[in-house]
């Protein structure tokens, strides 16, 4: 690496030849830098009217927002426990509804097996009175067969008691 001086440190002829040359423009850059300042402070000045201007809105817009969101915030506070309320009455009502479901499903199933038991003994009966039915048809053949027989000993009966008369008068 080279080492070099600073030519800021050490000074030349070439060097205030420069600076005087860049002085001269310096000094009209500098007054052009007043009237800039001027204008530049106005505006400035301007600027911080309109900020103070500014502030009063800002602090109403600043507490209306404010006034807003905790508006919102019950709202939606309100909203929320209502919600839950609803969800409550909801849960609650579906509590009941399978409460009542579960009632008539044990109900039904009573009702089945009365149902079942009433068929029972239905049948039952049914099968009791075919079986007294069978029972009285063999009845009433045998009251028939038994009248048949009754009708023939009376008519034999007869004959024997003709024959025994007509004997005794012999």
């Amino acid at each position: 690496m080279s080492r070099e001086l600073n030519r800021d440190l050490f000074p030349s002829d070439k060097d205030s030849a420069r600076k005087s040359v860049q002085g001269d423009t310096q000094v009209d850059e500098v007054a052009a830098s007043k009237e800039d300042l001027r204008v530049l402070s106005y505006q400035i000045e301007t600027l911080w009217k309109k900020v103070k201007e500014m502030d009063p809105r800002l602090e109403r817009t600043q507490t209306r927002v404010q006034e807003l969101s905790s508006s919102c915030k019950l709202r939606f506070e309100r909203v929320q426990s209502h919600l839950q309320r609803q969800a409550e009455g909801t849960q609650g009502q579906f509590g009941d509804m399978h409460a009542k479901v579960a009632q008539l499903l044990s109900k039904v199933n009573e009702t089945r097996l009365a149902e079942n038991r009433i068929q029972e003994i239905v049948d039952r009966h049914q099968q009791v009175v075919r079986s007294f039915e069978a029972r009285l048809t063999q009845l009433k053949k045998l009251v028939s067969e038994q009248e048949l027989q009754l009708s023939a000993s009376r008519a034999e009966l007869k004959d024997a008691l003709k024959e025994i008369s007509r004997l005794k008068r012999l």
